[in-house]
């Protein structure tokens, strides 16, 4: 995703200020009481998009099949954050609908740094619950990133906690035919999965959004491997930074609802 945040600088105004009315308030899966809840408009394409930029088009299509089913996970998932996150990070609407694309290439969602929206398609990634929940927040984190201090492709800081020598890969644009890159991995110390390593701004939003949807398996690799402790704390720090909502009492909240299965009889 490495040139998406010089892409939608360049969106037209009309398009930030959600003036378009091929967009309507999403009514499924009680997403509207968690767009009340967290204070962003959550909204349904129902016309097809095109947004021309000098370093080629976003394009969408309405939201169609698996509409429902992902308006679930999204109401589940952006429940869990307190209001003042969302506040902190100026979206001003979160759009779902279909054939996410940039540049012609799928995409299962796109931040708007620019137009201070979040994109997300209904139907990629819907093979894995798990997926989808953690694209959410991977996502997400990205939103958060920019906000922060205005940089996502360069974290000096976050870089130095990496082995000596390492380089990360090509961004996530160069890799998202990976079919295996967001599966947790052992191959490279310190890194959660193979996505991770394709640039900081991927690897960061990985140790977030796996913090969140898988704490104790992220906790028990972290046991074991010093770079990725590091990572984690560093995350949870730049998170209390950003918004102090973020907290101990958050994280307990998170690692409560990763529970293990009950044990058979």
């Amino acid at each position: 995703m490495r040139p998406i945040a010089l892409v939608l600088a360049c969106l037209t105004p009309a398009a930030w200020a959600g003036e378009d009315l091929g967009e309507v308030p999403a009514q499924v899966a009680g997403l509207d009481r968690v767009s009340r809840a967290i204070g962003v408009p959550i909204l349904v394409r129902t016309a097809d998009l095109r947004v021309d930029t000098p370093f080629g088009p976003i394009t969408a299509r309405p939201a169609g099949e698996g509409l429902e089913a992902f308006g679930t996970v999204l109401a589940e998932e952006l429940s869990i954050y307190p209001k003042a996150v969302m506040e902190r990070s100026r979206l001003r609407r979160i759009v779902l609908a279909s054939e996410l694309a940039f540049d012609g290439q799928l995409r299962g969602a796109i931040p708007d740094y620019g137009g201070d929206a979040l994109y997300y398609d209904v139907a990629r990634g819907s093979h894995s619950r798990s997926y989808q929940r953690a694209a959410i927040h991977h996502e997400f984190f990205h939103v958060v990133d920019y906000r922060d201090d205005g940089q996502v492709y360069r974290d000096d800081a976050w870089s130095a906690l990496n082995p000596k020598g390492f380089r990360y890969g090509p961004g996530g644009r160069n890799v998202q035919e990976d079919a295996l890159g967001s599966l947790f991995a052992d191959d490279v110390p310190g890194f959660l999965t193979r996505y991770a390593a394709s640039g900081v701004e991927e690897d960061k939003a990985e140790v977030f959004s796996r913090l969140i949807v898988a704490p104790r398996e992220v906790a028990r690799r972290a046991a074991a491997d010093p770079i990725l402790a590091r990572k984690v704390a560093r995350m949870k720090s730049l998170m209390k930074s950003f918004e102090p909502a973020v907290d101990d009492a958050f994280w307990k909240r998170v690692e409560g609802r990763d529970q293990p299965p009950p044990a058979r009889p």
